[in-house]
């Protein structure tokens, strides 16, 4: 089979008289292996790696901070001096293609929820 997976995301800034062009893109993607973890986790500040249970691979991924005051910082696990994405207070990141890479988070000053989806590559 192909195309499994259909994404969508989009962009819109309204800043007084600042409004650049908006930004809408979808597509298709094929998932290799049926597969996804959906977890709600408790990240604390110490680096920590995502609970991924049976996805071997990962691919396509959205993650949601819960938490009403704490940002979340994901990070490639196997470079963890390197921040990816900082997800703020309420705030969602996604969804995007991890393209394999293993993730981890951290909480900025206390621990926060981090609700996530990852599909099977």
């Amino acid at each position: 089979m192909a195309n499994e997976i259909t994404y969508t995301g989009g962009l819109t800034v309204a800043n007084g008289a600042h409004t650049p062009p908006s930004i809408s893109e979808s597509g298709t993607a094929d998932q290799a292996a049926i597969g996804l973890v959906h977890n709600v986790q408790s990240i604390g500040t110490s680096a920590e790696a995502l609970v991924t249970g049976d996805i071997s691979t990962a691919g396509w991924a959205f993650f949601k901070n819960l938490d009403s005051t704490n940002f979340v910082t994901l990070f490639d696990a196997d470079s963890a001096s390197e921040d990816l994405i900082k997800i703020l207070a309420g705030d969602s990141a996604g969804p995007f293609n991890l393209g394999t890479k293993t993730i981890s988070a951290k909480a900025d000053t206390a621990t926060c929820k981090l609700e996530y989806w990852i599909y099977e590559a």
